[in-house]
């Protein structure tokens, strides 16, 4: 078995694997009901990713499996997703990456320390980019959400720093 992580960049936009190609909810949750085509959501993603890699020089990055995209994470500086603010939570500062995404897309491939792979490369990534946290809305209990789970944010070490909503709780680790 053949994993690798990819940067995700302008050679590659195309392989974010769906539906994370075309989510832009993150950007403005307005989008998932006023831009109804996908065609055009994975427009205006790239557009999106391609001023956010431009402005803070990265994005995320896409997993592969046997060369297949399976799975993908979206991070940077809180002020990149504006969404953020509709959660409510004040516990982010701007010295803290935020993960927006990290998501393993077929239900066979999670479980199977994918997830676990592709965080530790984010971490990795930031480590060496200076960075002294990284924080991200959890999903409890529920797998089957681009957050990602809370027991599996708690498993690698995350904690829990702000609750500002019931089903995703505010987690922290440092780096």
């Amino acid at each position: 078995m053949f994993l690798e992580v990819k940067d995700i960049s302008s050679s590659n936009f195309d392989e974010i694997p769906p539906p994370c190609i075309s989510c832009l909810y993150w950007k403005d949750t307005s989008f998932v009901e006023n831009v109804p085509k996908d065609i055009d959501r994975r427009i205006l993603k790239k557009k999106w990713l391609q001023e956010l890699f431009q402005k803070f020089g990265f994005v995320g990055k896409i997993l592969y499996l046997e060369d297949k995209p399976i799975g993908c994470a979206f991070y940077g500086p809180f002020e990149a997703f504006p969404s953020i603010k509709s959660y409510g939570s004040t516990k982010i500062s701007q010295k803290e990456v935020f993960l927006a995404c990290l998501y393993i897309v077929a239900k066979e491939h999670r479980g199977k320390g994918f997830g676990r792979f592709l965080l530790n490369s984010v971490i990795e990534d930031l480590r060496k980019r200076g960075f002294k946290a990284i924080v991200t809305f959890a999903r409890r209990g529920s797998s089957d959400n681009p957050s990602g789970p809370l027991s599996f944010y708690l498993s690698e070490g995350f904690r829990v720093v702000d609750e500002p909503t019931k089903d995703f709780p505010l987690v922290r680790k440092d780096l």
